[in-house]
């Protein structure tokens, strides 16, 4: 047998290793704070647990901006850190820094404008470990921001109990009712055609959208 030939280098190896980890750890604060902010259970939720029905990393960041706590601009750089994950994590020919901004439009030239190269680096290689470095703080510390800053309101925030009882009730049996119509093996089962299945998700999701548009007031009468 010829000699053993490695398909990754230990070089992008580790820096794989790398990034995702900081990106679990990312996604984890967001996953984590909107279970504490709206007062989820994080291990039975449709949304935000492991499951194949939870919110994409995307979907958790805009619930932050309808949540008022942080911008559009903000949550550009969070998608970006998030973007640069997928890349080498889905891509086999991305192995460095180099082939994964080359594969984007804009991004280098955007970050070269947020954080200014002051130091002269030894190669472009290490420029860009620079800037996806400075991205991985500026967002870490953006989400400790906003963590640490809205815990005192969430904290103090009064809800309706009327309106939480049945938000925790109803949403999840609905949500449930939508994945389970909404699946395939199901409905190959019991030969529902296309039209059909079709009907049923917009009949559940009507009534998803209507419970959603009910205040306290509503629900009470």
């Amino acid at each position: 047998m010829g000699e053993h030939r490695k398909f990754v280098s230990d070089e992008t190896r580790e820096l794989r290793s790398v990034i995702l980890e900081n990106s679990l750890l990312v996604e984890g604060m967001v996953t984590d704070f909107l279970a504490r902010a709206l007062n989820i259970d994080k291990r039975s939720s449709l949304t935000l647990s492991d499951k194949s029905t939870a919110l994409s990393f995307n979907a958790k960041t805009n619930i932050l901006i309808d949540l008022q706590l942080t911008n559009k601009t903000e949550v550009k750089k969070i998608n970006s850190f998030m973007e640069i994950r997928n890349k080498f994590l889905h891509n086999w020919h991305i192995k460095s820094f180099t082939d994964c901004f080359a594969s984007f439009d804009g991004l280098e030239k955007m970050l070269r404008k947020e954080y200014k190269l002051d130091d002269a680096f030894e190669n472009h290689e290490s420029e860009l470990a620079y800037l996806y470095n400075q991205l991985s703080k500026d967002v870490i510390g953006k989400l400790m921001s906003i963590m640490s800053s809205s815990s005192q309101y969430f904290a103090s925030r009064k809800v309706d109990e009327l309106y939480a009882k049945k938000y925790k009730k109803e949403v999840p049996r609905l949500m449930g009712i939508i994945y389970d119509l909404s699946s395939d093996p199901l409905m190959d089962k019991y030969d529902v055609s296309a039209e059909d299945r079709e009907s049923f998700k917009k009949l559940f999701w009507a009534e998803y959208r209507k419970l959603m548009e009910e205040g306290p007031d509503d629900m009470a009468s």
